[in-house]
This record gives structure tokens, sequence and C-alpha cells, in this order.
């Protein structure tokens, strides 16, 4: 993990067993925005290396899946698809997760807003179980409704004008989650973090 003075994550970040760093880590990316969208891009970047490598979708996991810890992820970029953290400055566990499952998202087609839905299987999708939501909650409930909004987000820039305006326009036209304005203080890259594993937990069910 690196250090908690670096500006930025180092490939260190990616392995395992460094869990009270990398929490410290993502907290000061959490207070610094145009540091969290650098990481975001560097995380893209190991990304698009993995899913060229074709590597299975079973690393892919967000903080409300069965794998919060990342732990297939960081083996396999342990192992095998080491090479895909060459010429990074390396990136976050759940940033590299995101970015994969944006990759996996790109081949898909989604209408912008939900045209009908199971809502037996929408409403545990994106409810809490103790009331209390999360961005997570948000994205998924996002997710939902606007699945195509959703997915355009991640076809801008992360930290740019654009992915501002792409957010602004999900959470205005989202109405059912009850966010109608991007939410201040929660960086747009770890907003993006929750919307990409959202849709991409969507589209699998």
């Amino acid at each position: 993990m690196a250090a908690a003075q670096q500006a930025q994550p180092s490939a260190a970040d990616l392995r395992p067993n460094s869990d009270f760093k990398q929490q410290f880590e993502e907290r000061q990316l959490f207070a610094q925005p145009e540091k969290a969208s650098t990481a975001y891009l560097e995380s893209q970047k190991i990304a698009r290396c993995l899913n060229g490598r074709g590597v299975s979708d079973d690393i892919i996991g967000g903080a409300l899946s069965d794998d919060a810890d990342y732990t297939a992820l960081t083996t396999s970029l342990k192992g095998d698809s080491r090479a895909c953290l060459r010429d990074t400055m390396g990136g976050l566990p759940m940033m590299v997760s995101s970015s994969l499952a944006e990759e996996r998202l790109k081949d898909m087609t989604f209408e912008d807003r939900a045209i009908e839905m199971d809502m037996s299987v929408a409403e545990p999708f994106y409810t809490p179980a103790d009331g209390v939501a999360t961005i997570d909650h948000i994205g998924r409930c996002m997710a939902v409704y606007s699945p195509g909004l959703t997915n355009k987000v991640f076809a801008t820039r992360p930290g740019s004008d654009a992915e501002m305006d792409a957010l602004a326009l999900l959470y205005r036209v989202t109405w059912e989650c009850g966010v109608s304005e991007v939410p201040e203080g929660v960086p747009t890259a770890f907003q993006r973090v929750a919307l990409a594993h959202a849709l991409y937990d969507w589209s699998q069910l």
C-alpha cells in the first residue's frame, strides 16, 4: 500500500493483506476529489488490460456483492495478471473492479429509462435491509430506473465536465430514488464506483 503522504495510490494497493492501509488511502481520496478521479483513471488502465486478457467476471465485486474484499481480483493481479500493473501508478481495488464492470457494460444496450420491470426483483435489489441507504443503494436505484442514463456516465472521462453533466442528468431525471442533484461531499469517482457495480449487478439478474 502506498504511504499515506503519497499523492497517488501505488501498485501495492492492489495486494491483499493491507486492509487498514487501503481504507486509510480511500479516506484520503474521499477528501480529495481530483486525486480520486486520477486514481479512477489509473484503475481504468488496469481494467482494460484485465479485460483484454479475458479475465473471469468472478473478479468483479462491489460493496453490496458477495466479494466485498476483492479477494479474487487481488489474487489475479498478484498472479498471472500482474503485468497489468505495469505502466500505471496503481489503483484501488474497488475502482479496478468498477472499471472492469464498465468494460463489460460497453457491449450492452439499455433504455435510458426503464420501460417495465419486475418490482418483486427490483425493490429487494436496491432497498437497504436496515432502512439506511448508502451511495451503493442509491446507485442500485439509479441503475434500476435509469439504466441507459447510468451507462452513459461511463462514456465520460472521470473528473470531467462531461461526467458531471451526465451525473446531473441522471439524478435529475431519476426521481424515484429521491435524490434530485449530484450528492455533495461524495467525489464523483466514488459515485461512479457505486453506479458501475450497480448496473453490472442488475444486468446479471
